[in-house]
């Protein structure tokens, strides 16, 4: 090789090693541009998730301070949260119900009646519906039903009986609640969702921590990225989500992501 051909190699290398240094070492550092608005309005949304739990006593009139029911008689309670139950003869604390939950699976008995009867139960602030839930004629009798609940109130759970005496109590085997979801952007920031999720810092490249709107242990987050070429790792603690992006080449990378949580 003659003295020019060498010195030619050589600047090449100098200008490939100048490319390199200066972008990153390969295309795949080199930030995509955004995804669409109509790609990132279109997050997967599925409806309320039922969650199961062990059964767990949120009503009994017969202790609690409270008393049995009248003929006509409506009373509200508490159906998810954790304060309150006590009095209404549940669960110290509650039962795990998250605040939001629009639904829960549940047996409701009229418990030692006296007479003939039934009860219908609703959501809190709504119509009272024409259909019974519970018939009873003298002893006790149970349904296991699936009662709709307010999740914009306090007492979520509105009960009324008919025609005869009788104490209740609702005994909750799972809760339906809305899909934890969101959709953010490569600053960390919220761009759509159903207020179940919220930006909690963005300390640096690469690194995300979402807050949800109740604790996620136990719960398993699916995080994916907008851009194919890039991977995402996550995990939960108590309500926090921490995620990590990286491109092909294991360098810490913003871009837009969607967050799922399955409970």
């Amino acid at each position: 090789m003659n003295r020019l051909s060498v010195i030619g190699v050589a600047a090449l290398a100098l200008l490939a090693g100048a490319w390199v240094a200066g972008t990153g070492a390969s295309a795949d550092d080199a930030p995509p541009p955004p995804p669409p608005a109509a790609t990132l309005a279109t997050a997967t949304q599925q409806g309320a998730v039922l969650t199961p739990i062990a059964p767990c006593r949120i009503v009994d009139t017969r202790i609690g301070g409270g008393t049995p029911f009248g003929s006509q008689v409506s009373r509200t309670y508490y159906a998810s949260g954790t304060t309150g139950f006590a009095p209404q003869g549940g669960k110290s604390g509650g039962c795990g119900i998250p605040v939001g939950t629009t639904a829960i699976a549940a047996v409701i008995t009229a418990v030692d009646p006296a007479g003939t009867g039934w009860l219908r139960a609703w959501p809190t602030g709504q119509s009272e519906p024409g259909a019974s839930l519970v018939q009873y004629s003298g002893t006790s009798n149970g349904s296991g039903v699936t009662l709709a609940v307010n999740p914009a109130a306090g007492k979520n759970l509105a009960i009324k009986n008919y025609a005869g005496t009788t104490d209740v109590t609702v005994d909750v085997t799972g809760y339906y609640a809305p899909q934890i979801y969101g959709t953010f952007t490569t600053a960390g920031n919220l761009f759509n969702g159903n207020g179940t999720l919220s930006p909690y810092s963005h300390g640096s490249t690469g690194y995300y921590v979402v807050q949800a709107n109740r604790s996620l242990n136990g719960c398993t987050p699916i995080v994916s990225s907008y851009y194919y070429a890039y991977n995402v790792s996550a995990y939960v603690d108590d309500k926090y989500i921490y995620i990590q992006m990286t491109n092909y080449n294991g360098n810490q990378v913003d871009y837009y992501f969607q967050v799922q949580v399955t409970c």
